[in-house]
């Protein structure tokens, strides 16, 4: 039911996906695990696992755009950015949990096939008035600036470095302000990440 994926392959997908991070050793990801399978057996939909206990360094540095800050975390994403989250809230109640992962996969659905808008989840809809909204009116996405992939991992000093182009865009406002006189930025907005691990 869920395919296995690392963040360096998320990055670089353009499609819509639903991608569900989790460990191993978390009750509450096994839970929700067990209800997205659930769910899946009458839907003939993917979900893209991330297992984060089993993550290189440098598979770690993907996941900094995602700002994960708990487990288990369900996304859908659009060339690589979140536009949707899954409600975390239902856990206790596992009749609203499966009906909100069907909410979930259905907005999925819709978002997949319109490419030039999409429909923002509202937990508090029926399926039936999820399924009467208009995906273009009810919120157009804004362009995205092309996203480049990580240059390079390489041998610095002691430790490994990682390199990645990051669009100023994606960089916090206020460590840009601070910094901005120290970064390289290209003319289009680009700016090149290093990152060093002993």
């Amino acid at each position: 039911m869920f395919h296995e994926i690392l963040p360096s392959e998320l990055v670089q997908q353009n499609a819509d996906l639903l991608v569900y991070f989790g460990r191993d050793n978390c009750s509450s990801c096994m839970l929700l695990n067990a209800r997205i399978e659930e769910v899946l057996k009458s839907q003939e939909q993917e979900v893209y696992y991330v297992e984060l206990n089993s993550l290189s360094q440098s598979e770690e540095n993907y996941l900094s755009q995602y700002n994960i800050e708990y487990t288990p975390y369900f996304v859908e994403l659009r060339n690589g950015e979140i536009i949707n989250e899954f409600d975390n809230s239902a856990y206790a109640n596992g009749e609203q949990t499966l009906e909100n992962i069907e909410k979930f996969l259905f907005v999925h659905s819709k978002n997949r096939g319109s490419s030039d808008g999409l429909i923002e989840i509202d937990f508090s809809l029926s399926i039936e008035e999820i399924e009467n909204l208009n995906v273009n009116s009810y919120y157009l996405e804004e362009p995205k600036s092309e996203k480049h992939p990580s240059i390079d991992i390489y041998q610095h000093h002691s430790g490994d470095c990682y390199e990645e182009l990051v669009h100023v865009s994606d960089i916090d406002s206020m460590y840009l302000n601070k910094h901005k006189d120290e970064l390289e930025i290209t003319d289009d907005g680009w700016v090149t990440t290093k990152t060093c691990f002993e």
